[in-house]
C-alpha cells in the first residue's frame, strides 16, 4: 500500500478565522467540499486512489459529517457502493499519524451501522485497529478507541477483540491523562463488557481494574463522568463486581455528582446507581448520601432517556422505606407530567409508562381498570414487579399527553 502524505491544505477540515469584530468563527471551505462530496464528482477519488489530497480530504469529511452539504447517508452509500471501507483498511499500516488519525476516524463513523462492522471485520481491520491502541498520538488514540468500540458491538468482532487482548489495552488507556482518551476509552469498554463471553471474569482478571475505573469518577470532566458511569452501569451487572466497586465506594462517589445540571451525565449516572442498587444496603447508603432527592428533579429534563433512566434508579431506590419518605417530601408525587415517575416500562405501541410507586395513598386507575388483575390485563406488556398489596400503587398515564 503507498505511504499517503497528510497535506496542510485538508487539515483542519474547518478553519478559525476572524469576523470582523475580533471573534474567530468556524467556516467551512465549501470549495473543497464541492470538490469531494458532489454527487457528480464522488466516483473521482476512489478511482484516483491513492492521490493523497484525495484520499485525506475524503476521510476528513467522513470524520467530520454533516459540515458538507450533502447528506451523510448518501456519502455513507456511495462509500460502501465504491469499496471505501476496504481502501481504508488498508491504509491502517506504514502509513503517517496524520493519514492513520483521519482512517482510524472515518472507520469509527462508518462502524455506527452494523453492516460497515461486517465489513470491516471481513476485511481484516480489526486486528490493525487493535494494534494502534498501543500508541502515544492522543488523537489517533481517541478515534482508534471510538472505532474499536463500534466494532465491538458486532459479537464475531468482539471475539477477535477479545482474542487480542483488545480489551485490557482499553482499560490501560483509562490511566491517560488526557479526558478526551479516558472517556473515548470508557465509552469503548461498555459494548466489550456487553458482548464479551465471560464479561464478568474478564473485568476482574484485571488487576486493579476496577479500582481505576472508580476513581475516575473524581475527575472533573463532564464527558469522562458521563462514559465511566456507563462502564459501571454495564460492570454492576456481575455480582461479584458490584461487590468488589461497592467496597471501592462508588455509591458515595455516585451520590457526590447527583446535582450536576447536565443532562447527559444525569442520564448515565441514573443507569449506574440503579444498577448499584441490587448490592446489599446500597439503596440505603444512597439514601444516606442524600442522593434521592436530587433524582427528583432530573424527571424535569426536557430528555425522555434521562427520564426513563432516572424512573429505573427512584424504582431501585423505593425498596427502602427511608427513601420513600425522601421521594415524597421532593415532590415525586406531585410531578405534573404525562408519565409515570418511579419505575419507567416503555411500551412503544401503546406509548405507555408503568411505574410502581410504594407510597401509601390511593391513585385512580385508568377507567376500566379495577384492581391490580385487571390493571394488568389492560396494559399487557408489563409486568408489577411486587405483591406487597399495602405499600404497593401502580399508576398508569398515557406518556406524550397531559
Amino acid at each position: 500500500m503507498p505511504m499517503l502524505q497528510a497535506k496542510p491544505l485538508f487539515v483542519p477540515f474547518q478553519a478559525a478565522e476572524e469576523d470582523g469584530h475580533g471573534e474567530e468563527v468556524c467556516v467551512v471551505r465549501s470549495v473543497r467540499n464541492d470538490a469531494v462530496w458532489s454527487p457528480d464528482s464522488l466516483e473521482l477519488p476512489y478511482h484516483q486512489l491513492p492521490d493523497p489530497n484525495l484520499v485525506h480530504a475524503g476521510m476528513m469529511e467522513l470524520q467530520n459529517p454533516g459540515q458538507g452539504r450533502h447528506p451523510v447517508v448518501l456519502i455513507k452509500n456511495r462509500f460502501e457502493e465504491y469499496k471505501v471501507l476496504e481502501m481504508l483498511v488498508g491504509f491502517l499500516s506504514d502509513q503517517p499519524e496524520e493519514v492513520l488519525v483521519n482512517v482510524a476516524g472515518a472507520l469509527g463513523e462508518c462502524a455506527q451501522r452494523p453492516v460497515n462492522r461486517t465489513v470491516i471485520r471481513k476485511s481484516g481491520g480489526i486486528t490493525p485497529l487493535v494494534r494502534l491502541l498501543t500508541g502515544t498520538n492522543q488523537a489517533l488514540l481517541v478515534n482508534v478507541t471510538r472505532a474499536v468500540g463500534a466494532c465491538a458491538k458486532d459479537p464475531q468482532n468482539m471475539v477477535i477483540i477479545e482474542g487480542l487482548d483488545g480489551v485490557r489495552l482499553l482499560w490501560s488507556l483509562l490511566k491517560n491523562p488526557n479526558p478526551a482518551v479516558q472517556a473515548s476509552a470508557a465509552w469503548a469498554i461498555c459494548p466489550c463488557i456487553e458482548n464479551a463471553k465471560d464479561a464478568g471474569e474478564l473485568v476482574r482478571s484485571f488487576v486493579g481494574g476496577l479500582e481505576l475505573i472508580v476513581n475516575l469518577l473524581k475527575s472533573s470532566n463532564l464527558e469522562v463522568l458521563a462514559s465511566v458511569c456507563a462502564a459501571i452501569s454495564k460492570i454492576a451487572k456481575d455480582e461479584e463486581n458490584l461487590a468488589v466497586i461497592t467496597d471501592h465506594g462508588v455509591v458515595l462517589m455516585l451520590s457526590n455528582l447527583t446535582d450536576t445540571k447536565d443532562d447527559k451525565l444525569r442520564r448515565y449516572l441514573s443507569e449506574a446507581i440503579a444498577r448499584c442498587c441490587m448490592w446489599g444496603s446500597n439503596r440505603m447508603a444512597f439514601g444516606e448520601a442524600n442522593a434521592v432527592a436530587p433524582l427528583v428533579l432530573y424527571l424535569y429534563s426536557k430528555d425522555p432517556k434521562v427520564h426513563q433512566a432516572t424512573a429505573q434508579a427512584l424504582y431501585q431506590l423505593s425498596r427502602h422505606p427511608n427513601n420513600c419518605i425522601t421521594m415524597h417530601q421532593s415532590g415525586v408525587v406531585k410531578r405534573k407530567r404525562s408519565f409515570l415517575t418511579v419505575m419507567g416500562i416503555g411500551l412503544s405501541k401503546q406509548q405507555c409508562m408503568c411505574a410502581e410507586r410504594r407510597f401509601p395513598r390511593p391513585v385512580p386507575p385508568l377507567p376500566g381498570c379495577q384492581g391490580r388483575r385487571a390493571r394488568k390485563r389492560c396494559h399487557p406488556g408489563t409486568q408489577l414487579l411486587s405483591e406487597q398489596s399495602d405499600w404497593d400503587v401502580v399508576e398508569w398515564r398515557v406518556f406524550g399527553t397531559q
